[in-house]
Order: C-alpha cells, then sequence, then structure tokens
C-alpha cells in the first residue's frame, strides 16, 4: 500500500505529500526529505528492529500500516513493541500509522503512550472511512474532483499490483493531502514565531537525544515458557523497578533493500557461492547452491520484478533478496561487529574475549514468501553456530503475530551460549580453509575488516531431505541484542 503498488512509485502518498510541503519548508529555512522505504507484505517485524537501517538515525517521523499485514491479529503487542523500538531512535520520532477502525486496541495503546508523553503527537490515518462518505451512492460525475475516478490506478493498464486491496492514484493524493494538512498546522505556529520573533523555546525537544525511560508494557506476547525465551528483545526489561523498563541495545543486518545502511551481504564472511547483486535476476542451478549459499529473489519475486521490466521498473525501488541455501550449500558465516555505547566501560572487545560479555541473543530471519508445505522450516530444517558454539537446541521459533507472514513464522531467536567467543574475520577464514578439501582464496581482502572484532553467527541447513532451490531456505535478517552496561 505505501509503496504505491499499482501506480507510479512517485505517486505513492509518501511523495504526494513531500510535494506539498516541500516548499513551505524551504520558505521557513528547513530542509524536508521524504524516503518512501516500504517493501511490499513485510509485517511488522523484524522491519521494526531495523529502523536506522531502512530510514537512517536521523529521522523525525517514521510510518507504518498496520492495516494490510497485521490487521486484526494481535492488534495491542505488535504495535507497542514497535513503539519500544521507534523510541530508540535518537530523535524519538513522531508516528504515523496507517490502520482501520476496526482494531481500536491499537489506538488506545497510541493513546496511552501519548500521554505518558513517550510519544510526540502521534497520527492515526484512516484513509477509507474518511473518504467513504464522499464515495458511497454518488455517480462519478457529482463527486469532487479528488474524488473522481477513485479507482483508477496512475501506471498504465496491467502494470503489477492493480488489484482491489491497493489504493489507486487518487486515495494516494487524498493521503497525502491529509498528512500535509496536519503538519501545516504545526508549520503556521513556526512561521507565526519566526514573523513576530517569538522564541517558543525548545518545544520539548530538548531531552530527544537522551535514551527514552520507558513505562511497564501494557500487553504482552504470552507466558508461555519459549516465549519468555524471546518476548524481552520487543519489549525490553525491567530496570530498577517493574514501572521503569530499558531496551537492549538492538542492531540489525538485512539483505532488503532500500536500506541505507546495514548491508547483510558485506557481513557473509565465508560460505557464500554468489553476492553479486548485478546477477540477482539470472537463472541459478543447482551448482550454485552445491557450492555455497545464494544471494538471489524467489521465483515468485523474480516473475513480478520482470513484469515490472515491462512497464519501465515504475520507479520502485524495494527487493527481497536473501540468502539462500540447501543442504549441500554447508555453512555460511556473518560476523556480527559490536557497536559501542555512548559511554563505554566494559573496553575495547578482543578476539577470544567472551561473547556474553557484550552480546546477549541473536534472531535470524527468513524471507517473506508464499511457499508450499514442503519448503524449509526455520525451527527444524536450519542449525545454527555462535561464537563458535553450536546453538541449534537452544534456538525459539518467536510465534508473534507481528513477525507472521501469511500465518508463517519467519524468526527465530538464539541466546548467546556461555562458552561462546569474539573473533575476527581473519580467523573464521583459516578454521574455515582449515577444515575445507581446499584451499580458499579469499577476494578483495580488506585488511580492516579481517581484524573487526565481533560475533561469528554460522546457519547451515541440517535436513537432509533440503536438496532443491525450490525447498531451499533462507536468512534475510541478522538482529543482535548487545548487553547493557
Amino acid at each position: 500500500v505505501t509503496a504505491g503498488r499499482g501506480n507510479y512509485f512517485h505517486q505513492s502518498f509518501p511523495f504526494v505529500m513531500e510535494k506539498k510541503l516541500h516548499t513551505v519548508f524551504l520558505l521557513l529555512g528547513m530542509h524536508l526529505e521524504v524516503k518512501n522505504s516500504a517493501i511490499g507484505g513485510v509485517p511488522g517485524f523484524p522491519y521494526g528492529f531495523c529502523f536506522p537501517n531502512f530510514f537512517g538515525s536521523d529521522t523525525d517521523v517514521i510510518s507504518w500500516d498496520f492495516a494490510m499485514n497485521e490487521a486484526q491479529r494481535d492488534p495491542s503487542s505488535g504495535i507497542e513493541a514497535y513503539i519500544r523500538h521507534a523510541m530508540q531512535m535518537p530523535s524519538r520520532p513522531k508516528l504515523i500509522v496507517k490502520d482501520m477502525p476496526a482494531a481500536p486496541e491499537r489506538r488506545h495503546v497510541l493513546q496511552h503512550y501519548h500521554e505518558m508523553g513517550i510519544l510526540k503527537d502521534p497520527v492515526i490515518l484512516h484513509s477509507e472511512s474518511a473518504s467513504q462518505p464522499f464515495l458511497s451512492d454518488r455517480d462519478d460525475r457529482d463527486l469532487p474532483s479528488g474524488f473522481r475516478d477513485w479507482r483508477k490506478f496512475g501506471a498504465p493498464k496491467g502494470a503489477p499490483g492493480q488489484q482491489l486491496h491497493h489504493p489507486a492514484v487518487k486515495e494516494h493524493e487524498f493521503d497525502g493531502w491529509l498528512l500535509s494538512m496536519h503538519f501545516l498546522a504545526a508549520l503556521e505556529l513556526v512561521a507565526v514565531s519566526l514573523v513576530e520573533d517569538n522564541d517558543m523555546g525548545p518545544l520539548e525537544c530538548d531531552d530527544l537525544h537522551s535514551v527514552t525511560p520507558l513505562p511497564k508494557p501494557q500487553n504482552t506476547f504470552g507466558n508461555n515458557s519459549d516465549t519468555q525465551k524471546w518476548q524481552s528483545a520487543f519489549l525490553g526489561i525491567e530496570k530498577e523497578d517493574e514501572n521503569h523498563w530499558e531496551m537492549r541495545p538492538t542492531h540489525c543486518l538485512t539483505s532488503f533493500e532500500p536500506i541505507v545502511k546495514g548491508d547483510l551481504v558485506d557481513a557473509a564472511v565465508t560460505g557464500s557461492a554468489s553476492s553479486d547483486r548485478d546477477r540477482i535476476m539470472l537463472p541459478k542451478s543447482k551448482m550454485f547452491f552445491n557450492a555455497g549459499w545464494v544471494l538471489d529473489l524467489s521465483q515468485s519475486e523474480k516473475k513480478a520484478k520482470q513484469k515490472l521490466g515491462l512497464f519501465g521498473g515504475l520507479g520502485f525501488l524495494d527487493s527481497k533478496k536473501a540468502f539462500y541455501g540447501i543442504v549441500m550449500s554447508g555453512q555460511i558465516n556473518f560476523l556480527l561487529p559490536y557497536e559501542p555505547l555512548p559511554k563505554e566501560t566494559r573496553g575495547q572487545p578482543k578476539a577470544g574475549d567472551k561473547a556474553q560479555r557484550f552480546f546477549h541473543s541473536v534472531i535470524l530471519c527468513e524471507v517473506n514468501e508464499k511457499l508450499d508445505v514442503e519448503s524449509c522450516n526455520m525451527g527444524t530444517d536450519l542449525g545454527f553456530e555462535i561464537g563458535g558454539v553450536n546453538a541449534t537446541a537452544s534456538s525459539t521459533v518467536i510465534d508473534a503475530a507481528s513477525t507472521l507472514y501469511l500465518g508463517k513464522k519467519l524468526c527465530v531467536h538464539i541466546p548467546v551460549p556461555d562458552e561462546a567467543e569474539l573473533t575476527i574475520p581473519a580467523l573464521i577464514k583459516a578454521r574455515d580453509n582449515s577444515t575445507a578439501t581446499k584451499n580458499v582464496v579469499y577476494p578483495n581482502t580488506n585488511n580492516v575488516r579481517d581484524n573487526q572484532v565481533g560475533l561469528q553467527v554460522g546457519v547451515s541447513v541440517r535436513n537432509r531431505h533440503i536438496v532443491d532451490r525450490a525447498q531451499a531456505c533462507s536468512i534475510s535478517h541478522v538482529v543482535w541484542q548487545q548487553q547493557i552496561q
């Protein structure tokens, strides 16, 4: 919906809003930049772990459409986790939620965090409810101009995405206007202040770069033993008492696009047979997968892009790339860098240090795509190694509704084992060479990167029946939580 499928990318409502507001911001001496980082069919998480990857760390406003992918499934916990992670961004961004009136629980959660002073001026956009009175039982010729041809898409007829559940170009313009009017009301106050030379003060923004204290969550994902293992990754942990909570520092690597930082492809140290982005659309035989994990798109994603290509691409940038592997692909190894805290007191991490001193847990997620029952199961078909230690037995499938795609569970949570140690890429490569049947030469060796200290995460297919590309397992997101000092 937000991406603008069925229309041209530039016709999506975020860019409509940017066009309406750009000149006004310039007149007030401010620069407005809008990034549409929407990716079709993606649930709230793991996206919600990866805000800096998709938006950048300096974002002032973020939005999410809960009506399409999450609808009425667990309407409270998902948005609460989304809010709590969003508030860990340095700018504590304003939140715009595109939603449906049939989910009042999400509105209540937003209201609660606003009243607590944590969310600044959140907005809920119910565009269907706002537009319906103008559209019901009226001839198109009698409608105001903004509501005529309501279901006419902006892209040529037959372009991908022209389905009933996708807004056509007039609805995107309508949403863009609604949001523009909201921001114009605030800009009027700024303009009055500038004209009258009236210092309005810091507008309650002087503390935005401090760590946001969080209340006890209103909701939980459940109380069973498996849920307790991963729930803190979404909602945080108690700090001083049950009414004061905090989030562990959370970081992300993803192969999805568009992103501004944290490319999972660059973190693959060994075990990748092909990571050539320029050849992502080419067919790949089983020979590729026998040699290692392959950066690829699903067949349905390739077909969608090929169809888009017939229309010149329509300007869309999003791509759901992932590393795919079968049992013969062996183990792919990633290095997760340690991100120092603002006031680091533990000293510089070194190879051989106990990983638990710096890292708490890892979450691995597969790409969201339509698959048959024969395809890979994250919980039973993969093996995991963390910091040189087999961690498969301690992995737990995450069943939070906000992480599901068409009912499929996409992510697993793995605590860092007691015996796990930090390492560097050079040591990972040396270990792999010592167990390989022939010496592997790694091109483009980077001495600085080869000596970067971090946590090794290995993934392999352990189900010996997964031998074909159609069954392949995938990895698209690696998320890790660091220890709080």
